[in-house]
């Protein structure tokens, strides 16, 4: 069960929480969330940054049975407005003492939560989680990692995205205390591992700020690094596992209340491959596009079924058997999955598909690139282009699209390139993909390129 109330009861003392310098068992956790200001309605939308009141009101919401819409708290007024009317939500500003809820027992079917979706499209969709998802994703979670006497989980993605409440409600179920950082900082995250915490999730521009930053190895000190939320370069995988940091990847998405496939730190370090195995009660299926089931190996359109997915989209129909995700990848043959693209990134040119996580390892070979990021920008001639933002200094643009003649077709090779000192980010630290388009639409093409 989810229950700070219950933790209370049965766990009064032992730690939960620990955020600016502030500890709190599960009863204190419990009194807070006891006293959080619940307005009336069906769903509650709740705003709030990385503090304990935010996850106090949470959980309070939790224990009571009341449905909520995380905002993040940076969210601009316009865009919550349109969030709350698009979903029937009423407004809750986090941080306020009131009256409280009180728990209630809920049944797994029961709607827990209405998570926004990423929204590349320009309108976002509302992921309907229940409580039986909830659960079922912390069971299939600890049943991959488990937990230890003495974990403790490192804290620094947004609680109001599924990545960071997900870590919320794992740990509470599990009885595992969280640290929480108001925001992702690299130092911080390394003097929670050298204090003893043992556990972290990052996406993968994280984890190369935390290599670049880690200058004691107190990265290898965590028995487990999750890194996930979008696609992950092999070399820095490589780079990570060269340090003995325990990076483990894993594969999800808001609409299966997170993960859906991770690697298992049971599993011998060769033997962990892509995005690793289903979880328990997952099915993935790759499927063609006639429907078939792809050979192992074979790319296709991932497909995804188990307790931990959503009823449906909010105002749409219930999902009635697989959820196509719209992302492409392969199983091999011993039911990892390998993702080559994430949905809405492909980028289709001239009629080819191309893959941006080609060009970006390509990109991030060469010398003094730091990162890059590749999406595709409306074109008269293509349809779109290939464009890439890389994080750079001291290389030229037309420099870094020529040294890629001859490594890449010359379809893959970016048309528009502009160098800057670092990548835009989500709030949740995922690279902001329609940011950079915006910005390569500004940037003038490139001459093209020269056989060698």
């Amino acid at each position: 069960m989810i229950s700070i109330s219950r933790a209370a009861r049965e766990a009064p003392r032992a730690l939960a929480l620990t955020v600016d310098g502030r500890s709190l068992d599960h009863a204190a956790l419990a009194a807070l969330a006891a006293t959080r200001d619940v307005p009336p309605g069906e769903l509650v939308a709740v705003r709030g940054d990385n503090r304990a009141e935010t996850v106090a009101t949470l959980l309070a919401l939790l224990d009571a049975g009341r449905a909520f819409l995380p905002v993040h708290p940076r969210a601009p007024d316009a865009e919550v407005a349109r969030l709350l009317e698009l979903f029937g939500a009423s407004s809750l500003v986090d941080g306020a003492p009131g009256r409280g809820v009180r728990p209630r027992e809920v049944a797994p079917d029961e709607l827990a939560c209405v998570l926004a979706t990423s929204g590349t499209t320009g309108t976002p969709k509302g992921a309907e989680l229940t409580f039986g998802a909830l659960v079922a994703a912390e069971r299939a979670s600890l049943r991959n990692l488990g937990f230890f006497p003495g974990d403790r989980w490192i804290l620094c993605l947004p609680v109001c995205h599924i990545g960071g409440l997900s870590i919320v409600t794992r740990c509470l179920a599990s009885r595992v205390p969280v640290d929480l950082l108001p925001r992702f900082d690299p130092d911080a995250v390394l003097a929670r591992a050298r204090a003893g915490a043992t556990m972290l999730s990052v996406v993968p521009t994280m984890l190369r700020d935390l290599l670049d930053h880690d200058r004691r190895g107190d990265l290898a000190r965590l028995r487990v690094v999750l890194v996930g939320g979008a696609a992950c370069d092999p070399a820095l995988l490589g780079r990570a596992r060269d340090a003995g940091v325990p990076a483990l990847t894993t594969y999800g998405l808001t609409e299966a209340a997170s993960q859906v496939t991770a690697q298992s730190p049971r599993d011998a370090p060769e033997r962990r491959l892509g995005s690793g195995r289903a979880l328990d009660g997952v099915t993935v299926r790759v499927l063609r596009a006639d429907g078939a089931d792809a050979a192992p190996g074979e790319v296709g359109e991932i497909h995804v079924e188990g307790a931990t997915v959503m009823r449906g989209y909010r105002g749409a129909p219930r999902l009635d058997g697989l959820l196509a995700t719209g992302d492409l990848g392969a199983l091999d043959d011993r039911g990892n999955l390998h993702v080559e693209v994430r949905r809405h990134d492909l980028i289709v040119s001239g009629g080819e598909n191309v893959y941006p996580a080609e060009i970006e390892r390509a990109l991030r070979a060469q010398a003094g690139v730091r990162d890059a990021l590749v999406v595709g920008v409306p074109d008269e001639r293509w349809g779109h282009a290939v464009a890439a933002l890389v994080a750079s200094r001291g290389a030229s643009a037309l420099a870094l699209r020529d040294a890629l003649v001859g490594t890449l077709s010359t379809f893959k090779l970016p048309k528009r390139l502009l160098v800057v000192d670092a990548l835009p980010t989500l709030p949740s630290g995922k690279p902001d993909r329609r940011r950079a388009a915006a910005l390569l639409a500004a940037t003038a093409p490139l001459p093209p390129a020269r056989r060698r």
